[in-house]
């Protein structure tokens, strides 16, 4: 008997260790999802960015200290997966931070591999490595790494037939394959691609139509749908077919207006609206209804200037708020209002200098927000 108190002992401290481990894990998942309901990025939230990191913070203080301890855990390597990934978006979206995006989107894809290999059936994890193509194409946008975006773009839709039928067969699978198609039409779009990314876009309405069919109400298969109907009037835009784009812009503003009906505090759909009717507006200049389009954009413009001054550090919303003040030259400079716009673009430039002096400005703001606003001034103002 008492030659086996020594096992005992190891048996009661390993089964101990593991609990502690598991215990440990779940405390990690309620952080990150915690996070997510406070401040993340990407769908509705409390708009309480702070206490995001605090958690998120938490959340990884952990992952650490159990990939530390039991590496071998494939659920503990797609917790650390998906931690990064949320990390990533966040960076993108709200911080417009894409060295700290792209560091965490590699962790996330080192980690999403290590849980793969421990676990090489794992639907989450297969579905997670797809949804982390998604997210590349997005930050290559960003870095304004087209030919790569293209790729991933090319990549991803490759291996939609070999995901897990789980994941093919589900109501959420519409929802998730639309967002893949518009990204990699706006990647087409971005390298000048404006008719191959037709096609793209239009496949992407339609999966987002049946996300709808399939989740009427659900509030984030509501964005992606304004989203892809959205990007699809933007690639009309760009081989100027107006008419059409603002019905598309038309379709985007009544889901989003649908979902503000049901979830009126949704940051989101507040700023997937406001995009919205600013490209509508822009649909309508270019039809020569100016006047239609800047008494349309006045509410556009009192939105994003809101929604800064409810949160001055986001830099987001920041950036809305400049988009929106160069698309009021534009709309102002297209009405005939020659002074007025040029006006409102020489107001913003100073501030676009400076922040890009501080190495603050995205690539693709560098050459779109600032590096358009150079060449209309240049061109219309001088």
């Amino acid at each position: 008997k008492a030659s086996m108190l020594p096992f005992l002992r190891s048996r009661s401290h390993s089964v101990w260790a593991a609990a502690q481990s598991v215990l440990a894990t779940r405390h990690a998942q309620g952080y990150v999802r915690l996070a997510a309901i406070q401040g993340g990025s990407g769908h509705e939230n409390l708009g309480d960015v702070a206490g995001f990191r605090h958690n998120m913070a938490r959340a990884r203080a952990l992952y650490r200290s159990l990939l530390n301890d039991a590496p071998q855990r494939a659920d503990v390597w797609f917790g650390a997966a998906n931690l990064a990934a949320d990390e990533a978006f966040q960076a993108m979206h709200a911080d417009n931070r894409m060295d700290v995006a792209e560091r965490a989107l590699n962790e996330a894809d080192t980690a999403v591999a290590r849980a793969l290999q421990l676990d090489p059936h794992n639907d989450a994890s297969a579905t997670l490595r797809w949804t982390l193509m998604s997210y590349r194409i997005d930050l290559l946008q960003w870095l304004e790494r087209n030919a790569e975006a293209i790729a991933v773009g090319e990549r991803a839709i490759a291996a939609i037939p070999n995901l897990p039928a789980k994941l093919r067969n589900s109501p959420m699978f519409p929802y998730r394959a639309s967002t893949i198609f518009k990204r990699h039409a706006e990647s087409l779009r971005y390298a000048g691609k404006q008719r191959d990314a037709l096609p793209f876009s239009a496949r992407a309405v339609t999966l987002a139509r049946e996300a709808l069919r399939l989740s009427p109400g659900l509030t984030r298969t509501i964005v992606v749908a304004s989203m892809a109907e959205w990007s699809y009037g933007q690639s009309l835009m760009d081989v100027a077919d107006a008419a059409s784009a603002l019905t598309h812009f038309d379709n985007a503003i009544a889901l989003s207006t649908q979902g503000l009906r049901n979830d009126t505090a949704n940051v989101q759909l507040q700023r997937t609206d406001m995009i919205n009717r600013s490209d509508r507006a822009l649909a309508l200049s270019a039809l020569n209804r100016h006047r239609d389009a800047l008494a349309a954009f006045a509410a556009v413009l009192a939105t994003a200037q809101s929604r800064v001054h409810a949160e001055p550090t986001d830099q987001s919303r920041v950036r809305d708020l400049w988009e929106q003040h160069k698309i009021l030259g534009e709309l102002q400079t297209n009405a005939g209002e020659r002074q007025a716009g040029c006006a409102t673009w020489h107001s913003l430039l100073p501030e676009l200098h400076a922040v890009s002096k501080r190495g603050e400005l995205a690539e693709y703001d560098v050459k779109v927000l600032l590096g358009e606003l150079q060449r209309d001034l240049a061109k219309r103002c001088s």
